[in-house]
């Protein structure tokens, strides 16, 4: 069988492969984390092609000369993914429009472009509540000091922390999901979910943010 890694020169330069419907529907499922590239990889969002193709090159001598696996990320997916979830990964963040997806849906930095962030280093070391409490902080809703946050993005990471352990929580195996008992206790606080992606949707910042992700990843 042909090895994955002689086509990392010919996928670089490979078109757009997702439509607006698949795009969307990715969107709409409730494995949309589990499919995130950046959670899949490790890779940062402001991860250049360079950055994709140096990870998609130690996949293809851990397929020929074998080795050891890459390191599991901080939030790692269960069960690891396979080198061929990895590649469909890079796949993705090749694509402009299903990078944009996943960048929506995985955590950024207080500033754009930063490597040193202190959350998110909390985030790599497998501290999450750490850098919610850091997000929570920045954003004034542990104490009566305000927001710190100018960028909103600490508002934009919780929601998506706690929408990604939500749907983890419901799609762990013998969850009370699997099981049929919607009474169950410790079901995901859904209402909570939702209130933070309420703050997403009305805060001005964070759109603005965006957009400046997708002209920094255009010009890179």
């Amino acid at each position: 069988m042909a090895q994955r890694g002689d086509d990392v020169m010919a996928r670089d330069a490979a078109p757009d492969r997702g439509t607006d419907r698949n795009i969307l529907s990715d969107v709409a499922s409730p494995r949309l984390y589990q499919r995130n590239a950046f959670r899949l990889t490790g890779l940062a969002i402001g991860s250049s092609g360079r950055d994709i193709r140096r990870m998609a090159d130690q996949l293809a001598i851990i397929e020929r000369i074998g080795g050891a696996a890459l390191t599991p990320p901080a939030l790692a997916v269960r069960p690891a993914p396979t080198t061929a979830d990895l590649y469909t990964a890079l796949d993705r963040l090749r694509d402009s429009r299903e990078r944009l997806v996943d960048e929506f849906f995985w955590f950024w930095p207080a500033q754009l472009g930063a490597t040193d962030d202190e959350a998110l280093v909390a985030l790599a070391a497998g501290d999450p509540d750490s850098a919610a409490t850091h997000w929570s902080v920045s954003t004034g809703s542990t104490d009566d000091s305000g927001s710190t946050d100018d960028s909103g993005t600490g508002a934009h990471n919780l929601a998506v922390l706690e929408h990604l352990r939500a749907l983890d929580t419901e799609l762990a195996p013998g969850s009370a999901l699997a099981r049929g008992d919607a009474q169950a206790v410790g079901q995901p606080d859904w209402a909570q979910v939702y209130r933070r992606w309420t703050d997403v949707l009305r805060d001005g910042r964070i759109w603005d943010r965006l957009a400046a992700q997708i002209r920094r990843t255009a010009d890179a």
